[in-house]
């Protein structure tokens, strides 16, 4: 294994951290970059998952955000909304850490309506309409997906790997309309954690050592490949080489509370970034995924 899996740089993306370090090749670099800003913006993300673990076929969620008082990334958090952190490089890494609280009473938080949302592919279709929350003071719009409220058969869209799935919306209220294609990755099989192999949903035990990955790589692909290792209030993520083999050092795990059962999920994506009418920049993104889940 070459140096550049084990001798990572770890990005800051959160105002605060402490970082451990080892004289050994195994530790962390870190890297501060300064926190997105708290200014009101609009951006959207929008994911298909195949997840085999969860369902044999694919899910599709979508939130268009107009935010104020608090950054994207923490909005995004608080939807539980999966992106891609864009600006990392090949085996690098970054951890976020819960934000700094924000004044409640300058918070808002509103999702857009872009219309019925139609993702079609393999001779099937679905359509999604705008799911309406609750309109709180800092809080109202519309969220997709399709999970709960719509009819099965029409919500269900099968996966098969390499087939292109197309995703379009005619604009609404405050956001125009979009067409956009992606690829479905091959399924990223985590093979081994720490040189054990993963066995149903027992979670990996580790006592102080690495987190060696172990998946089958697919080099020639044209996707990226992320890694998030993540607790209730903490995430690492990744970008990897598809090689099948990376390392996450034991002083970045030293960041999550011992104990703690974590999950690893391991995504292989299909993604681009553009603007729409009305929203500065929306990232799209098609994954296939795999987990398994540690306990440090």
């Amino acid at each position: 294994m070459n140096a550049s899996r084990t001798q990572l740089t770890v990005v800051l993306a959160a105002l605060t951290l402490v970082a451990c370090s080892t004289d050994d090749e195994s530790a962390v670099g870190i890297e501060v970059r300064d926190a997105e800003p708290v200014t009101r913006q609009r951006a959207g993300s929008l994911v298909v998952e195949f997840n085999p673990v969860q369902s044999n076929g694919v899910s599709v969620h979508a939130q268009f955000l107009d935010v104020q008082g608090v950054s994207l990334e923490a909005a995004f958090d608080a939807l539980a909304a999966w992106s891609p952190d864009a600006a990392l490089d090949d085996d690098a890494c970054s951890i976020r850490v819960p934000p700094v609280s924000s004044d409640a009473e300058h918070v808002r938080l509103h999702m857009l309506d872009v219309g019925p949302i139609s993702v079609a592919a393999l001779a099937h279709s679905i359509e999604l309409e705008g799911r309406r929350v609750p309109d709180l003071q800092s809080f109202s719009g519309v969220v997709y997906g399709n999970e709960e409220g719509f009819d099965f058969d029409e919500a269900f869209l099968p996966y098969e790997p390499l087939a292109r799935y197309h995703i379009s919306a005619p604009g609404g209220d405050g956001a125009g309309g979009f067409g956009v294609s992606l690829q479905a990755p091959a399924v990223p099989r985590i093979e081994s954690l720490a040189g054990r192999y993963v066995v149903d949903d027992a979670p990996i035990e580790l006592h102080g050592e690495d987190l060696a990955l172990q998946w089958r790589g697919e080099q020639a692909a044209q996707t990226r490949l992320y890694l998030d290792v993540t607790s209730a209030d903490l995430r690492i993520q990744c970008r990897l080489e598809d090689d099948g083999e990376f390392i996450v050092p034991a002083s970045a795990l030293e960041q999550f509370p011992a104990g703690q059962a974590l999950q690893v999920t391991l995504r292989r994506v299909d993604a681009l970034e553009l603007p729409i009418e009305g929203v500065e920049r929306t990232s799209f993104v098609f994954a296939a995924t795999d987990e398994a889940s540690i306990r440090r």
